[in-house]
């Protein structure tokens, strides 16, 4: 047993002599297996020994390198093999690197295949590919010679899965009663249908809201609605969705309906640049008032993707502004719009302003809308402290424009 441990490690010694004169016999190749892992998760990659014939060693050494910010954890063992050879696999970590040393107590070579398995984290932000790195291979064979060595790497595949990433619910405050849209994103598309447990709490309101939504297998996110009936004070609501131990929330503050010395604030309705209407609902939309400035235009063409197809026929257009008292308090304001002139993407580009903030900007109802003649709204929480509403249209390309408003 002396005498093999003395040769052994002989070897090992004599390796920095030997290949400093040049004096190297063999060849040794250790390399890194190619692996997938999930974004995320945990991976394992093989690292292999292959000697040609005669040339097994019986001690190597190696390094392998990988990225610190893709990559954590990352541990070494030796497989059964080299275990049952009777050598004892040591390594060192250092900053992207893992120095490691096989080694025994005996001049039994080592075999070729597996001789240890690299454990590793891959960071839920890794990109798709990853390089494993070996390099600095020394190898002595039992006679005490040197054995050249070469490191083979191998490409790591990330495989990106789908985690819960955000929630958001349009307007973020509400004048009760009303109604919220939550939209729930994923950092990568499904590939399986995937089940998000809702949830929600609030203190004295009456909420009506699913409590699971479900995301399509290839799809990135799903929408759901949150009803809320009418609240006497503000107060705050917080959704939740919940996907695989992760958590997203959602803050929606509600509020009393607006009201001013105690009366009842009834809703502005207006049809720009066309006569008064009254919609299916029974709501009444009065003529064209509250605006100073731009030119008005109108069509008979239907108008898809609405049951209220006059409140998109006509229109204020160019650059202009309306005006409107309303009491202090939140409140929702809706822009009707429809591309009732121009037939693609680019052809109308405009800003919108409501008291002071940009809402919109190089807003494209053809891009938006996905078409012509076809109805869309955008609805905006506006808090109002001094009494009005002051909505400005500025143009960037062929006219800024307007077809209704509805305050609430």
């Amino acid at each position: 047993m002396r005498r093999s441990y003395v040769s052994n490690r002989a070897a090992l010694a004599a390796l920095s002599f030997l290949i400093t004169t040049g004096v190297c016999l063999g060849q040794v190749t250790v390399q890194a297996s190619s692996a997938s892992v999930t974004a995320g998760g945990t991976g394992s990659v093989n690292i292999s020994l292959s000697a040609a014939s005669g040339s097994a060693p019986a001690g190597v050494e190696w390094t392998l390198t990988y990225s610190t910010t893709a990559i954590s954890g990352m541990t070494l063992t030796a497989s059964s093999s080299v275990t049952a050879a009777g050598k004892t696999l040591t390594c060192a970590s250092g900053t992207g690197s893992v120095k490691c040393i096989l080694e025994g107590l005996n001049t039994t070579a080592i075999p070729n295949g597996v001789i240890a398995v690299a454990q590793f984290t891959v960071s839920t932000s890794a990109p798709s590919s990853l390089s494993i790195g070996i390099t600095g291979v020394v190898a002595a064979s039992p006679s005490a010679t040197t054995l050249s060595g070469t490191g083979v790497g191998s490409t790591l595949t990330v495989v990106q899965s789908a985690h819960l990433s955000t929630l958001t619910c349009t307007p973020q405050t509400l004048i009760t009663p009303a109604t919220a849209s939550c939209t729930i994103g994923l950092t990568a598309a499904a590939t399986s249908t995937l089940s998000v447990t809702l949830g929600y709490t609030v203190s004295q309101a009456q909420v009506t809201m699913p409590s699971s939504a479900s995301i399509s297998s290839g799809a990135t996110s799903t929408s759901f609605s949150v009803q809320v009936a009418t609240v006497t004070a503000q107060t705050s609501l917080v959704v939740t969705a919940s996907l695989n131990g992760a958590t997203a929330s959602f803050t929606i503050t509600l509020q009393p309906p607006a009201s001013s010395s105690g009366t009842a604030f009834t809703p502005i309705r207006v049809r720009c640049g066309g006569a008064a209407y009254t919609d299916p609902s029974g709501n009444v939309w009065s003529a064209d008032t509250g605006f100073s400035g731009g030119g008005t235009y109108g069509t008979t063409h239907a108008i898809s993707n609405t049951s209220t197809q006059p409140l998109y026929q006509n229109e204020r257009h160019g650059n202009f502004q309306y005006q409107f008292n309303v009491p202090n308090g939140t409140h929702t304001v809706t822009l009707k719009f429809a591309e009732i002139y121009w037939g693609r993407s680019g052809e109308r580009l405009f800003n919108v302003a409501i008291n002071g903030t940009t809402v919109l900007s190089n807003f494209d109802i053809f891009a938006q809308a996905g078409a012509a003649f076809k109805a869309l709204d955008e609805s905006f929480s506006i808090p109002v402290t001094a009494g009005t509403i002051t909505i400005q249209f500025t143009t960037v390309v062929n006219n800024a424009k307007i077809d209704a408003i509805q305050i609430q």
